[in-house]
């Protein structure tokens, strides 16, 4: 009911409802809330098994109440927004005829809303009578539930399979969608009735329950407990040595079972409790109905947990097991959904007081966190498979969230009373790996939140279910026109990714999403522009969408919500953006990917940086530029903690009070000069990466932990690589190195190594060491001769398409360290002149430019006599595309 008060409190501040009378309503509706909700407290810190069942439907009905008390409120705020949007038309005409319709609407509106309030006030009594009637049983006997019947119709009796022919075609379809006990039953039944059909095959089983396993298994084994002593010392481990009585700590334990889970999950439990509460968790779970013990530890760490982290856990529910899940895009869905809340939370944004959420579950052992490589930072997390079930059983219990799997969606009441569909389904997550062509993907009415992945969906029948408010479409197909996303007027988060047709656009209809939070659009649905219509949505937090480019940038400073934005920039849209990214204030997150800049717009797009004082995951990607430019961004925030860029940086740059990772590439012609780090430079840099070897000076990234650099064996000498003073390092803990194999020694390869490795040996505390070599078949052997000093090349004028780069950067011109000389033949044969001068320009600024010795570069014209005029060639060099007379890419022969 958290996000239900906020909205309350919204619509008494709200004059559209003042004007409509309806204030008195809404006020006695709030106040009713705030009661039912303080009830709805004290039955949630009540496990199921010890509430009555008048108390379990009371609760069911009040949770569903207040779903449909949220949806008529946010129905009538659309009406709101819809209204102001009219009024706001500067259309003449449009006015008019609004007025003429207003007049009649405002009547119909009002008794709307009004019937819906009174209607809700009515049900709230009359559940409240209800509740009178009853008192709270906290004693009441558990349920038994018994098995899952749907193992139960497997079987005629006791150990006798029904038709084994059926479960053995059923299996595969059935596996990926079941409990892991009944899942695991099936494969023993199953194979012991000959699936390995005499070929010599072997079924192996896992599982947690021993009952699982078939009695004409022929070997078992069983995974031993943790003794006594290893589960003291885990415990101990996760309350940071804090002790209590010796022999309460050894009953806590004992009843953990030596299961590693359990432990944690109870040491987390007491981690920050007084000494003196412990006694009270261990009666707590003696007196716990569960058989099993790790279950009961945590069921009653679920029981403690906040109402707040409590919906963010089942949420949880709709991941499948093994799946790592986002922590970025989690938080995004938390916020959509309405978990997240401000209140009592001072100046911290949405996102910041979800990220606590997130860190409080990993604190409490409920969730696994889960690091990238790349960065050493906790990205994401998984939720372990006890975890799982037990909050799936919850989240069933509470028609929190429905997880199907099956061909159809919902098609019938038959197949929703057989998957216990007879409630309103709030939240859906469909996985679908096997759907037909024919078949599409449907959703009741009721949803709120709809997860599809790899999936066929009718664009168009998305746009009946109004109440939506997250709508994530992965990895499946979609059919229809997306401007029906317009439609989905509730929506708060929006994902794409996967087949959205053969041209897909996001359409100029997606401005009418006034209430839009969170917009991610995944390279893999191949939209590639955002309409200007996406300036319009006025409450985005979060714009993920580094694969497009925007239409019209010069509104982006309307967006003034933002706190996360992720874009590719062109040329012509650079001016208004670099201006308009000044205005966004609130930004914590900005990738970038800049196609070119001129100097003007990079010293402009710095004193933007400089209005950025909330940043703290910054990534600057573009083409040329000077690094004397950062001098510019002469105010950077001190809040910073990400830094990726494709160009060196200055030192006042690298005393950044909190950056933590650093991601720096350095542009080819400085590569050999390594990357420099001034002293005393990165004080708290946990995480370092760069495409060329580093110079350390003593005192400089004294916290770093992780690094990550690149050698190139023959350029970089070994005096270069013995001055790097990796034992400077003191906390450093794990090292990747690449060796870039080509156009170097085979012997020059294995003493660059040597040297490393010798380097991470004598540290005083030895880091992990990861060695790999790239372009190791580029690698020449010892006794190969050195290649000649000149190097003839044939460039193909009529097949350069766009790339021009590539000709410069072609790996075999860099492989000739020895080089003095580049005598390009270019061949004008097809070709217009403009096209071959533009060409030899692009030769003349980069091909010499881009190797370290700078070699003589020496052009002849081939074939002029069959060259065409300018008006005869097609050839246009943009950034956002060429229009050629040949769809190769550009091409370089060296022979």
């Amino acid at each position: 009911m958290a996000p239900l008060f906020p909205k309350l409190l919204q619509l008494l501040e709200n004059k559209y409802v003042e004007q409509r009378g309806l204030k008195r309503e809404v006020q006695s509706l709030s106040m009713e809330m705030e009661m039912v909700h303080a009830a709805l407290m004290e039955v949630s810190r009540v496990p199921p098994d010890r509430l009555s069942e008048p108390d379990k439907i009371w609760a069911r009905h009040i949770r569903e109440l207040s779903y449909d008390m949220e949806d008529a409120i946010d129905a009538f705020m659309v009406r709101v927004a819809m209204h102001k949007a009219t009024q706001a038309d500067t259309n003449v005409f449009k006015k008019i005829s609004h007025k003429a319709t207003n007049l009649i609407k405002k009547i119909q509106e009002r008794h709307h809303i009004s019937d819906n309030i009174k209607d809700i006030n009515n049900l709230s009594n009359e559940l409240s009578q209800l509740r009178i009637r009853y008192t709270l049983n906290r004693h009441a006997p558990p349920v038994n539930t018994g098995i899952d019947p749907r193992v139960i119709n497997l079987y005629k009796n006791k150990g006798e399979l029904v038709g084994i022919e059926e479960a053995r075609d059923q299996l595969i379809q059935m596996l990926m969608h079941q409990p892991e006990d009944e899942s695991l039953k099936i494969i023993s039944i199953v194979g012991c009735g000959g699936l390995d059909s005499n070929c010599g095959s072997k079924v192996i089983i896992t599982t947690r329950n021993s009952e699982a396993v078939s009695t004409n298994t022929s070997d078992v084994y069983k995974l031993k407990p943790l003794s006594p002593e290893k589960s003291k010392e885990l415990f101990y481990k996760r309350t940071s040595g804090r002790s209590g009585d010796d022999e309460l700590v050894d009953k806590i334990i004992g009843k953990c079972d030596g299961v590693p889970l359990a432990i944690i999950a109870i040491a987390s439990l007491l981690a920050d409790r007084p000494l003196g509460d412990w006694q009270m968790v261990y009666v707590s779970l003696i007196f716990g109905h569960e058989e099993d013990n790790t279950r009961t530890i945590l069921l009653y760490s679920y029981y403690d947990l906040p109402s707040y982290l409590k919906s963010c856990l089942l949420y949880l529910s709709m991941y499948p097991e093994d799946c790592f899940i986002k922590k970025s895009t989690l938080i995004w869905r938390w916020i959509a959904e309405g978990f997240v809340q401000l209140q009592n939370e001072g100046h911290r944004s949405l996102f910041e007081v979800g990220e606590r959420y997130f860190n409080e579950l990993l604190n409490r052992s409920m969730i696994q966190p889960a690091k990238e490589e790349r960065s050493g930072f906790i990205t994401g997390c998984h939720v372990h498979d006890i975890v799982l079930d037990l909050i799936r059983d919850l989240s069933h219990e509470e028609n929190f969230v429905t997880v199907l799997g099956e061909k159809q969606f919902l098609p019938s009441e038959s197949v929703a009373r057989k998957h216990g569909l007879e409630r309103k389904v709030r939240r859906m997550s469909v996985r679908n790996g096997t759907v037909p062509n024919d078949t599409t993907v449907r959703m009741p009415e009721a949803v709120r939140s709809l997860h599809a992945r790899e999936c066929r969906i009718e664009v168009s029948k998305l746009s009946s279910f109004q109440a939506c408010r997250v709508l994530s479409l992965n990895h499946g197909k979609c059919n229809g026109d997306l401007k029906h996303l317009g439609k989905l007027l509730h929506l708060r988060y929006l994902e794409l990714s996967g087949r959205l047709g053969d041209d897909p656009e996001l359409p100029k209809e997606i401005g009418n999403l006034k209430f839009l939070q969170t917009l991610i659009i995944n390279s893999t649905c191949f939209i590639r522009k955002l309409p200007p219509a996406v300036c319009e949505l006025t409450q985005l937090i979060c714009l993920d969408a580094y694969h497009c480019s925007l239409v019209r940038a010069d509104r982006l400073g309307s967006l003034v919500c933002l706190e996360q934005l992720k874009l590719k920039i062109h040329k012509q849209e650079c001016g208004d953006f670099v201006v308009e990214l000044g205005k966004l204030t609130r930004l914590r997150v900005l990738h970038i990917f800049f196609r070119r800049m001129n100097e003007a717009l990079e010293k402009a797009l710095m004193q933007s940086l400089n209005s950025l004082q909330e940043i703290r995951d910054l990534k600057l990607l573009w083409g040329e530029w000077d690094v004397t430019l950062w001098k510019s961004w002469d105010v950077p925030p001190q809040q910073l903690r990400i830094l990726e860029t494709n160009r060196g940086l200055p030192p006042h740059l690298m005393n950044l009070p909190r950056l933590q990772h650093l991601d720096i590439q350095v542009e080819d012609p400085f590569r050999h000069q390594g990357f420099i780090v001034c002293a005393n430079g990165f004080k708290n840099l946990r995480v370092c990466r760069t495409e060329t070897r580093l110079k350390i000076p003593q005192g400089a990234m004294p916290r770093l932990e992780l690094l990550r650099f690149e050698v190139r064996p023959g350029r970089d000498t070994i005096p270069d690589l013995e001055e790097m003073n990796l034992a400077t390092l003191l906390s450093l803990k794990e090292v990747y190195i690449v060796i870039h194999c080509a156009g170097s020694f085979h012997g020059e390869v294995e003493e660059a190594e040597a040297v490393l490795r010798r380097a991470v040996e004598d540290h005083p505390n030895p880091p992990m060491l990861w060695i790999s070599r790239f372009s190791e078949w580029l690698m020449l052997a010892d006794d190969e001769i050195k290649p000649d000093k000149v190097v003839h090349a044939l460039v193909k004028v009529r097949e350069c398409r766009r790339e021009l780069g590539k000709i410069c950067d072609d790996v075999h011109m860099r492989l000739y360290r020895w080089l003095e000389e580049i005598t390009c033949d270019i061949d004008c044969e097809g070709s217009s002149l403009s096209k071959v001068e533009h060409i030899e320009a692009k030769l003349r600024s980069d091909a010499a430019f881009l190797h370290p010795k700078r070699p003589k570069l020496v052009m002849n014209r081939v074939n002029q006599d069959k060259m065409l005029g300018d008006d005869d060639g097609a050839y246009v060099d943009s950034d956002d595309g060429a229009s050629v007379d040949s769809d190769d890419d550009a091409s370089l022969d060296i022979y």
